[in-house]
């Protein structure tokens, strides 16, 4: 069975595969992901994109596991932290209107 046709390039960009995963309760073995995806014949080009939190231990073990995994096909850059405070004084403490917006309605 096909599940590619031509020849393919995928691209992953782990900011996005790592919140659907903890989501569905998913553990994802790049290791694993990435000799699947080299079974396929007609799969030119695997690129994994995968942001690094400097400091952060998990995030760059994480990093290196990659670099090994994906070789020349490894792309990072550092996540980039903002420090804003949000001034929140015009806003009644009984208001709801401002927190309907960041609150996503369960599927």
């Amino acid at each position: 069975m096909n599940y590619f046709w031509g020849n393919v390039n995928i691209y992953i960009d782990y900011a996005n595969v790592k919140p659907w995963a903890e989501k569905l309760k998913w553990s994802i073995n790049i290791k694993r992901l990435k000799q699947f995806l080299d079974s396929f014949d007609n799969v030119r080009l695997i690129r994994f994109h995968y942001g690094t939190l400097n400091g952060d231990v998990f995030s760059e073990k994480f990093s290196k596991q990659a670099r090994k995994v994906f070789k020349n096909c490894y792309r990072t850059k550092p996540v980039k932290t903002m420090k804003q405070s949000i001034d929140y004084s015009s806003i009644k403490s009984t208001a709801t209107d401002l927190l309907e917006n960041f609150i996503k309605n369960a599927c």
